[in-house]
């Protein structure tokens, strides 16, 4: 599904936009646990910032793509 540039993303879309980039670059097994708690949204609520339980920063998710991962 396209994401309209500006949409609001929630913690659960980011996480799957995040799983599905993961596994599209043929990473399989366990990925991170990432912590809603630990995330962050920015002001617009259009990406996140993602962090394990460990507060290590995983990936920032946007409507565009997945960086960092």
């Amino acid at each position: 599904n396209p994401t309209i540039q500006g949409e609001t993303m929630t913690f659960t879309q980011a996480l799957a936009k995040y799983t599905a980039h993961q596994r599209d670059l043929g990473i399989t097994g366990e990925l991170p646990f990432i912590s809603k708690k630990e995330s962050r949204t920015n002001d617009s609520k259009d990406a996140w910032l993602l962090f394990d339980t460990n507060g290590t920063r995983i990936a920032l998710v946007d409507n565009k793509g997945v960086y960092g991962a």
